[in-house]
């Protein structure tokens, strides 16, 4: 028994070597997969802020039937609002199409914005001669 013993002297620190490198592997793959949804998690929710910003202009402007469309669009040019310390910028368009039909189009964005365009709403008003 004792000769047996005297043969494998080295084989429980390779062992344990072998061991922690597996380990070691396994936590960094799993702290590189922790990072990456929370980068998607946060990239999602500041889209759907801007979402609903964008939304919540249309939904203005519907509430008047896009009659003082020109005069809300000067309102929102340019304005900041802050949810969740991320500041969104609202920027406003519009664009007579006929003497009747008027297009606004409401764009918010967002700094560090990299993984997603800036948000997008298109509204149409038909104006009542």
């Amino acid at each position: 028994m004792r000769n047996f013993l005297k043969g494998q002297a080295g084989f429980i620190f390779i062992d344990a070597l072998v061991g922690m490198v597996i380990l070691t592997v396994a936590l960094t793959a799993l702290a590189v997969a922790y990072r990456q949804a929370t980068i998607t998690t946060v990239a999602a929710r500041n889209y759907n802020n801007a979402v609903y910003l964008a939304q919540e202009a249309v939904e203005e402007l519907k509430k008047n039937d896009g009659q003082l469309a020109a005069a809300f669009t000067t309102t929102l040019t340019n304005s900041k609002i802050t949810i969740n310390n991320v500041g969104y910028s609202i920027t406003p368009s519009t664009t007579d199409l006929s003497t009747t039909l008027k297009e606004v189009k409401i764009s918010v964005s967002w700094p560090n914005n990299t993984h997603s365009p800036p948000v997008e709403l298109v509204s149409y008003y038909y104006l009542s001669p």
